[in-house]
């Protein structure tokens, strides 16, 4: 195996460790009260993953809102450039002709 595939399966190995450690540990019952919701006994680790969906949702959210409409703008941009690329090989394929003998007479003068 490569020495990244050997990586990541470590870190991955790693993290599921963690998150049995934090499950186990947190099994403990615990009073939660939202708004008007109450519970007399909800499991530690429930709070905490529900939490972090909630964190993760509002972390998205604000991602797109904040930065959802320049991404688009640079997709656009560069979805636009590909005929420039083009112009640009076709100059270069002018330049320099490799069926010929010699340089192409552009290419001549910036030996000189």
């Amino acid at each position: 195996m490569k020495p990244a595939v050997i990586v990541k399966i470590s870190v991955i190995l790693l993290l599921v460790i963690v998150v049995v450690i934090l499950i186990l540990q947190n099994l403990t019952p615990a009073p939660l009260n939202f708004l008007f919701f109450q519970a007399q006994s909800v499991p530690v680790i429930v709070i905490i993953l529900v939490t972090l969906v909630i964190g993760y949702a509002i972390g998205l959210l604000s991602y797109r809102l904040l930065f959802g409409a320049s991404i688009k703008q640079e997709k656009e941009e560069v979805e636009a450039k590909p005929s420039q690329k083009k112009k640009v090989s076709e100059a270069d394929k002018e330049k320099f002709d490799p069926d010929a003998a010699e340089p192409a007479p552009a290419d001549k003068k910036k030996r000189k």
